[in-house]
């Protein structure tokens, strides 16, 4: 049996704890409910308002998912609201007649019903979500329904079934029952309808962002990642406190910096785990030379993560004209041995230094990287910088692991050094 179960949602979270209830194991379920899609809130609404409403709704279209996703509620909801578009996205190839016959069927006139297939791609999502004023997900029942909170990320009103992880999830949010809808009656949902259009639309907009807002301090990534890791991490080890010190020590961090930091710390950790297994000849002994391993594990990063992490936030195709200047200095450096990128905080440094790192690593001409963070203890001091780069170098260079005598030979001169808290690096 599984250490612990970590559920998706209230909804899934709440179903694995009543199967565990019976060995009495259902402390051991973890409720990670996804957070707001970075990704999308650089969707920009238009306030202008329109002719026509249009009703966004997400399936495959078959006998049953037509009726388990609430479709024939949606298409009676919108029949009875004249002036209101019914748009349907991911219908499979050759089923976009039958699917609209379904839900033409349940009364939507054919001139306002359209049926799409399967959206191709994330940009393709932000326009479509641009094309549309709201967004339903009336399912009889839903584990999560990742449309809807795609849907809220872009600045949409959304209107989702109670009988939903999402719902249960809005429902403990400031604003967020009004648009949790506890019926399968279409008239119910068509009366939320209205009194969604009774609003200008830039009302909405603003009652949408209000609603994002809301939902993203309470179902934060950062925290959910670090609670998350401070778990698996007291599983580890058997000692709860280390959960509170993890929580303590990366109080502030960002979503991404938070799960790169935890990550290291888990691999320390388990270092921690095999020296104690190594050695103890005796507890005081153990306890010395696991202090000082301890130590020496956070000084050799493990820049992997921080790697794909910058890199995955450059944007394709920008940027080329400092690449192109890199790769010149790069093949013909002249008198200068170091490339030094300036800029103010938040221009993007750390994004264009992790993609200088990818591409220079896919060219097999990286030697070694290292991000630095002032306000990250295992980041900023020069003793960690030091020792990852030689780490790193000698993966890479033979004549250079042989004279430092491998990694182990690194953490040997770390810890005999006079480095230790000689200053730290901003």
């Amino acid at each position: 049996m599984a250490d612990f179960v970590v559920g998706i949602g209230p909804k899934l979270s709440e179903a694995f704890r009543s199967y565990l209830r019976s060995c009495h194991k259902e402390q051991n379920v973890v409720d990670f409910t996804p957070g707001v899609f970075d990704e999308f809130k650089s969707v920009k609404q238009s306030p202008e308002e329109r002719k026509h409403c249009s009703v966004l709704v997400f399936g495959r279209g078959d006998n049953e998912d037509f009726e388990l996703k609430g479709f024939d509620i949606t298409a009676r909801a919108v029949a009875s609201l004249p002036g209101t578009r019914l748009v349907f996205v991911g219908s499979p190839d050759g089923k976009r007649e039958e699917i609209k016959e379904m839900l033409t069927k349940c009364g939507v006139p054919a001139k306002s019903l359209r049926v799409r297939g399967f959206v191709q791609s994330r940009d393709d999502l932000k326009r479509l979500f641009l094309e549309v004023d709201l967004v339903l997900m009336p399912s009889r029942t839903e584990g999560f329904g990742l449309t809807g909170l795609e849907a809220l990320s872009a600045g949409l009103p959304v209107l989702v079934s109670s009988n939903s992880g999402f719902g249960e999830a809005l429902s403990k949010v400031p604003f967020g029952s009004s648009s949790v809808i506890d019926s399968e009656d279409p008239e119910v949902w068509a009366a939320a309808m209205k009194k969604v259009w009774g609003k200008d639309r830039e009302g909405r907009l603003d009652e949408a962002e209000t609603l994002r807002t809301s939902y993203d301090r309470k179902y934060s990534w950062a925290n959910q990642s670090r609670d998350l890791l401070g778990k698996m991490i007291s599983l580890l080890n058997g000692n709860s406190d280390i959960n509170t010190s993890l929580q303590e020590r990366f109080a502030g961090a960002s979503p991404g910096e938070a799960s790169l930091q935890d990550a290291r710390t888990l691999k320390s950790l388990k270092l921690d785990d095999q020296h104690k297994v190594q050695e103890g000849s005796t507890e005081v002994e153990a306890e010395r030379q696991n202090s000082a391993v301890h130590q020496i594990s956070y000084e050799i990063a493990n820049c992997e993560a921080d790697i794909a992490f910058f890199s995955g936030r450059h944007h394709k195709d920008t940027r080329q004209w400092l690449f192109d200047d890199f790769d010149k200095w790069f093949i013909d450096p002249g008198d200068s041995r170091a490339y030094v990128l300036l800029g103010d905080a938040g221009v993007g440094k750390s994004v264009i230094a992790g993609a200088l790192a990818q591409r220079m690593k896919k060219a097999r001409r990286l030697g070694a990287v290292y991000f630095c963070r002032h306000y990250d203890g295992t980041r900023n001091d020069p003793r960690n910088l030091l020792g990852t780069i030689a780490c790193q170098l000698c993966n890479c260079n033979r004549q250079y692991s042989k004279i430092m005598g491998g990694e182990d030979g690194v953490r040997i001169m770390l810890a005999n050094s006079n480095l230790r808290g000689s200053g730290t690096m901003y």
